[in-house]
């Protein structure tokens, strides 16, 4: 799925481009969450995605199933940023259905948020005001199980 920038200084466009030019996206709206984060205050995006999920046309998506080899899908049940648990079973329904031929891992750890970091204990926020969510414990659970399946993803294991 293709989204806005959420910097709004220069209005809203697209986060993603191909060749150039940018690609259909969905938008956020601006809310109260919108302007807590502006004056700092911490906040979760996640219903803000959700929202803007209801409705979205077939041109938002980006076309997976193009891919020309495996996919390794990873998620965090708790992700307050937004719903990366949802965006990853939206992905792998829409490679079963296109009968996509190569291989797809999927790693979602329940209660785990959206910053995950295998060396470190992972922040409370993402970046500024966005929080990630996640207990410590789910947030190092999901770091172990996604670095290992990266390594075995790139090894070919």
């Amino acid at each position: 799925m293709a989204w806005n920038v959420l910097d709004f200084s220069q209005g809203t466009r697209s986060a993603w481009a191909y060749q150039g030019q940018p690609l259909p996206f969905l938008t956020t709206a601006f809310s109260a969450d919108m302007l807590r984060m502006g004056l700092g205050i911490p906040v979760s995006l996640r219903d803000e995605f959700e929202r803007a999920l209801e409705g979205a046309s077939e041109e938002v998506f980006i076309p997976v199933e193009r891919i020309r080899g495996p996919v390794l899908l990873i998620a965090g049940t708790d992700d307050l940023l937004w719903p990366s648990d949802l965006f990853v079973h939206q992905i792998e329904e829409r490679l079963t259905a296109h009968h996509f031929p190569y291989a797809v891992q999927t790693v979602v750890v329940e209660g785990a948020g959206h910053a995950f970091s295998p060396y470190l204990q992972p922040p409370v926020r993402v970046a500024g005001p966005l929080v990630g969510g996640g207990s410590r414990e789910a947030n190092l659970r999901l770091a172990r199980e996604a670095s290992a399946a990266m390594l075995a993803f790139v090894g070919g294991r």
